[in-house]
């Protein structure tokens, strides 16, 4: 099964787990590394999860904060982005 492409991981854990995300731009279905201590994923789609117990705890990096799909290479992203304007 193919892997989706970590583009940024702000405090990446030292140990790993993995489960599938599937894309919703193209509906490919990839393994994603996650932090190996969290909660109990039982849906997942993009960087979004459902989780069980409902409002369990989840660290900040238990996902990637961005990543792309290896098949369409749409874009993922928990991290907000600033324009700088000329002042």
């Amino acid at each position: 099964m193919r892997t989706w492409k970590s583009l940024a991981w702000i405090n990446e854990p030292k140990d790993k787990s993995s489960i599938v995300l599937v894309c919703e731009g193209c509906g490919n279905e990839s393994r994603c590394e996650t932090a190996l201590h969290g909660p109990v994923v039982i849906a997942a789609i993009g960087l979004r999860i459902v989780v069980d117990p409902p409002g369990a705890e989840v660290p900040d990096n238990f996902l990637p904060d961005e990543i792309q799909c290896r098949h369409c290479r749409r874009i993922y992203s928990s991290l907000v982005h600033q324009t700088l304007s000329p002042s």
